[in-house]
This record gives C-alpha cells, sequence and structure tokens, in this order.
C-alpha cells in the first residue's frame, strides 16, 4: 500500500443519506503535491451531494491503482457502493486516445485500461481543462478578470 495509515478521509453530509443514491461516481484530482478521490451520490431527482473524499500525499503514491485499492477499502469499510464511473483530472498530457497520462510533476502514470481491471470506467481529463470547465458555474463575485 501506499501509505501506511491508508489516506486521510473526510466525509460529508452525503455520508449520512448515502443508502438514498441512484448512482454513485468517482472524481479525482491527480498528479500534484496531493492526490484526491471523491466520491459522489446523484440522488432519483437528479441533484448531486459530495459523501467522502480521500487524499494522499504524492510522494507517498506508490501507483495509482494502488491509491484505488485503498480507496474502494475505505468504501466497503464504510458501507458504501464502489462506484462503477469516475472521472479523473490529471497533471500531464492524455495520450492514446484518452487512455494513458504519465503525470509531469511527480512519477506515476494512470492507464485506463489498468482501473478498467478493477471495474472502473474511467475518463481521463486533463486538470486544467477541468478546472476551465468550472467557469461557467462560478458566481460574479468569485470572477476576477486577468
Amino acid at each position: 500500500m501506499s501509505r501506511t495509515n491508508g489516506p486521510e478521509i473526510e466525509f460529508y453530509d452525503g455520508f449520512k443519506v448515502a443508502d438514498s443514491f441512484q448512482k454513485f461516481v468517482t472524481a479525482g484530482d491527480l498528479g500534484g503535491t496531493k492526490e484526491r478521490l471523491l466520491l459522489y451520490g446523484q440522488s432519483e431527482d437528479g441533484s448531486i451531494e459530495k459523501i467522502v473524499r480521500a487524499n494522499w500525499f504524492a510522494e507517498e503514491v506508490e501507483s495509482i491503482k494502488d491509491m484505488f485499492d485503498q480507496y474502494h477499502s475505505v468504501l466497503q469499510d464504510n458501507n458504501l457502493k464502489q462506484p462503477e464511473d469516475a472521472v479523473l483530472g490529471c497533471a500531464g498530457i492524455i495520450e492514446h486516445e484518452g487512455k494513458y497520462c504519465c503525470f509531469t510533476n511527480i512519477d506515476l502514470e494512470v492507464s485506463t485500461e489498468e482501473l478498467a481491471e478493477m471495474g472502473l470506467n474511467v475518463r481521463l481529463i486533463n486538470d486544467f481543462y477541468a478546472n476551465a470547465l468550472q467557469i461557467p458555474w462560478l458566481k460574479e463575485d468569485e470572477k476576477e478578470e486577468i
């Protein structure tokens, strides 16, 4: 495992009602100083809530697969369903038709094929692109022209 005591875990309000969600998805922020995986739940009415976040320090992660193994253990230990889908914002160039990324700042890589062996349908996107996707959702007082 990549960290002796496992990831740092943070629970959100959605954890209290996790049984009511119809669908689960993991969002990830990978390739920086910290690696993050966040479980979201979607209700029947379409609303989405955060459930749990797992954080690792990048230098303590041996592989993304090991990180997901730890993450899935956390979910299982807390009676949470393992999601089938994940979107990972990666700090690096997304290659091989969106199936691979070798991170720019740390000595790690991620492959959708490797994670598919764990039962995950994964989409890799560049982390800057992931941030840009959030711009339309910002409130006016959260924007600043540069």
